[in-house]
């Protein structure tokens, strides 16, 4: 049902589903290549202080987009 769900979800905020495949019995979606390592390695790494101007803005914009 997931993937029949996340086939055919299309937002600029998402990344597009390119398949599924089972391993060691979970499932597995495959998704388009983000360049920039995933998101929590992102978040992970606090190197600079966050203010509302920062692009983690943007991202937690873009992310609650997605979700709606």
């Amino acid at each position: 049902m997931e993937i029949l769900l996340h086939k055919d979800l299309t937002h600029p905020s998402l990344t597009k589903f390119v398949g599924a495949s089972w391993l060691d019995g979970r499932l597995i979606l495959l998704e388009e290549y983000v360049s920039g390592g995933t998101l929590a390695d992102f978040l992970a790494k606090p190197r600079i202080p966050l203010t509302w101007e920062h692009p983690f803005l943007k991202i937690a914009i873009d992310i609650a987009k997605g979700m709606a």
